[in-house]
């Protein structure tokens, strides 16, 4: 049933999980952290197939994945970074086949 608003998250486990329409509707500058993907780098099209990132050892927790095109930047989705990987939280009906 559609319902007006912006769906923020969830709790699981007594933690927050933040959805993706969360994502779709932030910016970079909004996010405590964000990763920048280049249009035609492989690291885009890893992480639309769902794949892991390597990703700086300094990142940690959610982060949000965008896309820079020109000036311009979109978001893609979320990704939570631990250990120098970025898992890849895309919706799996979003991603990408191989």
């Amino acid at each position: 049933m559609p319902r007006a608003g912006l769906e923020l998250g969830e709790l699981r486990k007594g933690r927050f999980q933040p959805a993706h329409a969360l994502a779709m509707a932030a910016r970079a500058e909004s996010a405590a952290q964000h990763w920048m993907l280049d249009a035609d780098s492989a690291e885009t099209a890893a992480f639309l197939h769902g794949e892991t990132l390597a990703v700086t050892p300094e990142l940690r927790g959610w982060c949000l994945v965008t896309l820079r095109c020109g000036d311009e930047s979109f978001p893609l989705g979320w990704g939570k970074a631990s250990g120098g990987q970025l898992k890849n939280h895309l919706p799996k009906g979003l991603r990408r086949p191989q």
